[in-house]
């Protein structure tokens, strides 16, 4: 199943570090990595993958929204 999850900033000024963090960023197992696209407007981000179960994916996109300090909303 695909999952799309779109990342908006609430740390001024950070943008350069989460995409640096974005681009490195090892994917969990189960978890295949289809796109990542940065874009204009009210998200910063969005990180489209594909995933095994939804447990994985709630993991995965705790894990980055505490590690990248963004707000991460489902699309």
């Amino acid at each position: 199943m695909q999952r799309r999850y779109e990342l908006h900033n609430s740390l001024e000024g950070k943008s350069i570090e989460t995409i640096r963090y974005l681009k490195e960023l090892k994917a969990s197992e189960g978890i295949t990595t289809k796109e990542i696209c940065f874009v204009f407007g009210q998200y910063d981000a969005a990180y489209i993958f594909e995933v095994i179960n939804n447990k994985i994916a709630l993991n995965f996109i705790i894990e980055i929204g505490f590690a990248t300090k963004y707000i991460v909303e489902t699309g």
